[in-house]
């Protein structure tokens, strides 16, 4: 009897500690993400777009938080950012694209098809603005300040990182991406 009170409040916490994740279907979005995590930032930064031609793929670097690249060998787009993360998400306007899952690198990377991607870069195009959030895995998370603020948040609610860009080329990312929108 014990032992199952036990596995039930487990169960419990971890249910009431996943913000933005729904409970009732298990589907995450952009849209819900956005409503759900905690917001860190109402800033919106500056940034220059760098594109970077590289032998098996081209790179386009935004802000040195987030890169995008598009392979040469098959046309699809890696997107990562650095971190131990469980969750990385990046819209624009009203379209986004997300990843989240148990983080096994200090890098989250997702393959996004050329359908997935091209949404969000010309939703980016009008725009000029890109909301990135990031999620950080309590148990891993690495920072500037080593240790210390890794034995500081350890065992704590997720970290979360919220930002929005305000990308001054964007004619810089559609060249370096070579979408035809």
């Amino acid at each position: 009897m014990i032992m199952k009170g036990s596995i039930c409040l487990a169960m419990t916490v971890t249910t009431v500690s996943a913000v933005g994740h729904p409970a009732e279907n298990g589907h995450l979005n952009c849209s819900l993400w956005a409503a759900t995590a905690p917001k860190n930032s109402a800033e919106v930064e500056q940034v220059s777009p760098i594109c970077r031609q590289l032998s098996h793929y081209v790179e386009l670097d935004i802000n040195g938080d987030l890169h995008i690249h598009r392979r040469k060998f098959d046309n699809n787009y890696t997107v990562g950012a650095d971190g131990w993360l469980n969750t990385l998400s990046i819209s624009s306007g009203t379209h986004g694209i997300i990843d989240h899952g148990k983080p096994t690198l200090p890098r989250r990377t997702k393959v996004f098809t050329d359908k997935e991607i091209k949404p969000l870069i010309n939703e980016l195009r009008k725009s000029k603005r890109l909301v990135l959030y990031k999620e950080y895995n309590s148990h891993r998370y690495y920072s500037p300040q080593g240790l210390t603020t890794f034995l500081e948040v350890r065992g704590e609610s997720p970290i979360y990182e919220y930002k929005t860009l305000q990308l001054d080329k964007t004619s810089v990312v559609i060249n370096c991406l070579s979408l035809n929108l």
